[in-house]
């Protein structure tokens, strides 16, 4: 299975943004909930990132499988 870069594009585009919109609706909620330190958010962001990246490129693979 060959691979062009606009379906690269096309297969990790959708999922990230809609992810990213909701990490970042749901970082400020929190942050707003809970009064953080500068450094709190840093430590908060650095231990759930990785964890985002790996659901991120789940949606972008279930996403491209359905669209195929």
């Amino acid at each position: 299975m060959k691979f062009r870069e606009k379906d690269i594009i096309q297969f990790l585009i959708p999922p990230s943004l809609l992810l990213g919109f909701v990490i970042i609706l749901s970082t400020i909620n929190y942050i707003q909930e809970i009064d953080m330190s500068f450094e709190e958010i840093i430590v908060y962001t650095a231990h759930i990132s990785p964890l985002l990246c790996i659901v991120s490129v789940l949606l972008s693979v279930i996403w491209f499988q359905k669209r195929k």
